[in-house]
């Protein structure tokens, strides 16, 4: 019966330290796990910024569409129409004939005293 136990306590001891030797693997792994979640966040995380960084970049780069220019030239076609409404009040002004006054020459004065001869 001796003999009996012996196997019996050797399985025992053997699955003991395959459990033991399971948890502390599960333990690191967890662990592990964890660091690397926490590297891969700080990765995304520093790939936002730079995809941000680089959006914003393009956006100060960006070239004018074909709407921008078209757009544009509207509002520039508009505001030529304004300043010519409000130039024509000063080229009427200018086109009105001014009559000149020319100022007639004062009589010559006459003296009272004898005449001179020449």
């Amino acid at each position: 019966m001796a003999r009996a136990q012996r196997p019996r306590e050797a399985a025992d001891a053997l699955r003991s330290a395959v459990d033991k030797t399971v948890q502390q693997t599960l333990g690191q792994a967890t662990a592990s796990r964890g660091r690397a979640q926490e590297r891969a966040q700080d990765l995304v995380d520093e790939v936002t910024q730079a995809a941000s960084k680089l959006r914003e970049s393009l956006e100060d780069l960006r070239v004018a569409t074909k709407e921008d220019v078209r757009e544009l030239s509207d509002r520039l076609a508009a505001i030529e129409r304004r300043l010519t409404v409000l130039e024509k009040p000063k080229a009427a002004a200018r086109k009105v004939p001014v009559k000149k006054v020319v100022a007639k020459k004062p009589a010559a004065k006459r003296s009272t005293g004898p005449k001179k001869s020449k």
